[in-house]
């Protein structure tokens, strides 16, 4: 089975040191995308990779326009914008209406521990999930999973 070539990854309030919690165990060798959508008020993300690379082994950067997704590169959404993959591995930035309340949205791309779980539970309530693991078997999985 091929590698993934990216890691999806949507919070919202609380979820901010869940992701640290996650990048932390990552493996540094990762070699995939990891794109992170954030529902957030704030109008910049910087600060908010300043602080998750504090975290990560893996550096953190704000996605821009027509940028390359990059590879073992930890890459956030811009506030305000849906963040998009084009076919060529270029991010596209949309101001198209709000999915489900919020932009960025993790649509157009757990609980127990979750300090405001009603969005895992909701995923979990609509869609299922294949595993409902904590961070740590979270991380453990994606490094079993994503490391060739």
């Amino acid at each position: 089975m091929p590698l993934p070539e990216a890691i999806a990854i949507a919070m919202t309030a609380g979820g901010l040191i869940a992701l640290e919690t996650l990048l932390a165990s990552l493996d540094a060798q990762l070699p995939q995308a990891i794109l992170v959508c954030c529902h957030t008020g704030s109008s910049d993300v910087l600060l908010m990779c300043e602080l998750l690379a504090r975290h990560s082994a893996l550096p953190v950067i704000e996605a821009a326009e027509r940028a390359p997704v990059r590879p073992g590169f930890v890459q956030v959404a811009p506030s305000g914008y849906h963040l998009l993959v084009e076919e060529s591995r270029y991010f596209a930035l949309s101001v198209d209406p709000r999915e489900h309340y919020s932009r960025p949205s993790i649509d157009v791309l757990d609980p127990d521990e979750a300090e405001v779980p009603i969005m895992p539970q909701a995923a979990l309530d609509l869609a299922g999930a294949d595993r409902c693991l904590d961070l740590a078997g979270i991380a453990s999985l994606l490094n079993r999973m994503c490391l060739p």
